[in-house]
């Protein structure tokens, strides 16, 4: 998950999970909220993937979300913009292929 960690200036140590996920635009936006470990400050970020094509979802199951709605980033690979290549990200309740042209870290 060092790509992810190496974006967001976070060492490698650091707990990362997803709050929230919404789709704009009719899909062709992909928004995840997320926050780092307590341990880093609590951090939040954002994840704004623009002009998504193709978007693959399998959903997990087995997940029980308990009482909180996160859910841990596993491992994730950036892709390629522009199309080129998928950004993968896997969670522990969710696994995602996407093609997208820009993304924008907030």
């Amino acid at each position: 998950m060092s790509a992810l960690h190496a974006l967001l200036d976070l060492p490698e140590t650091a707990a990362l999970s997803l709050t929230a996920v919404r789709l704009d635009d009719w899909g062709r936006t992909l928004i995840l909220h997320g926050s780092a470990s307590a341990v880093e400050g609590g951090r939040a970020f954002t994840l704004r993937f623009d002009d998504c094509r193709d978007m693959r979802w399998r959903t997990y199951v087995a997940f029980e979300g308990g009482d909180s709605s996160a859910t841990s980033i596993v491992d994730f690979a950036l892709g390629r913009d522009q199309h080129r290549s998928p950004a993968q990200i896997l969670a522990s309740a969710f696994g995602l292929t996407l093609y997208y042209g820009s993304l924008t870290v907030l």
